[in-house]
Order: structure tokens, then C-alpha cells, then sequence
């Protein structure tokens, strides 16, 4: 016994209400906020460094060639060739070397756990120790002038 199946049928119905193409600008000022965030972010990107420098770095570019000691714990460090202008009283110089300590300290920790754990967090004597964990011990266990 076969049942019959319906067919179904699909109507359109145009009631006249046809919308207009939109156009080129108007699609284009849609997208407006899009542009808008996509040039700030690379704008952003490459003009920041020219606005901000850091006081500082741990190694010699052309924007930070002269080399400097803290006077605790002689850690190296770079400024910039204004530096004595920036930095004109000892208070000055002080603060920024106790930041200076700081980074390098956190920088070393982090330098020491990534050495221990590829070494499986094995004990080893303090010459085979990797030399990321021997500056961090130096500058963490040592109140002196190294």
C-alpha cells in the first residue's frame, strides 16, 4: 500500500518592499571601527618605542651604550648617554639601582627555575650549578658589595 506524499510547494511573495543595494560607503563606514583598531594597535607598535625608553637595559644598544655597576653587588646595566642629566642627585641614582637589583634578581629566578627543571630539579654541586642559579644565590645571599 503505498500513501501518496505531498509535494510541498514553496511560495515567494514579493510584497514590493525590495531593499536597495548598500552602498560602497556606506559599507565601508560600517567597517570603520574595525580600521580604527587594527591602525591604533600598529600605530601603537611601532611608535611606542620611540616615546618610552626605559631608563635602563642589561645589555648595550645604540639608544643605552654606556655601561654602569650598582654599587651593591656590581650587576652590569646600561643608560643612556643622558644619563647624569637625567639622574643628577644620589637619591636618584639609588632608586634606580635598587630597580635595577630588583629586575635582575626576578630575571636570574626565573633564568634559575627554567635551568633546574630541564636538570630534572636534580642536586648538584654549587660549580655544576647552572650560572643563572650561582648569580641569583650571589645577589640574594651576599649584603656586600660583590
Amino acid at each position: 500500500m503505498d500513501i501518496p506524499r505531498r509535494r510541498r510547494t514553496h511560495f515567494s511573495y514579493h510584497h514590493g518592499n525590495r531593499r536597495e543595494p548598500l552602498s560602497g560607503w556606506f559599507q565601508l563606514f560600517q567597517m570603520m571601527p574595525v580600521f580604527l583598531i587594527l591602525f591604533l594597535s600598529l600605530f601603537s607598535t611601532f611608535i611606542y618605542p620611540f616615546l618610552y625608553s626605559p631608563p635602563y637595559q642589561f645589555y648595550r644598544t645604540s639608544s643605552h651604550p654606556v655601561e654602569r655597576y650598582t654599587k651593591l653587588h656590581s650587576v652590569p646595566y646600561f643608560v643612556k648617554e643622558s644619563f647624569g642629566q637625567e639622574y643628577s642627585t644620589a637619591e636618584a641614582v639609588r632608586k634606580l639601582e635598587r630597580d635595577v637589583l630588583s629586575v635582575r634578581k626576578q630575571d636570574l629566578r626565573e633564568e634559575c627555575y627554567a635551568a633546574r627543571r630541564r636538570q630534572g630539579f636534580r642536586d648538584v654541586p654549587k660549580d655544576k650549578m647552572p650560572k643563572s642559579c650561582q648569580e641569583y644565590r650571589r645577589l640574594t645571599s651576599s649584603k656586600t658589595r660583590g
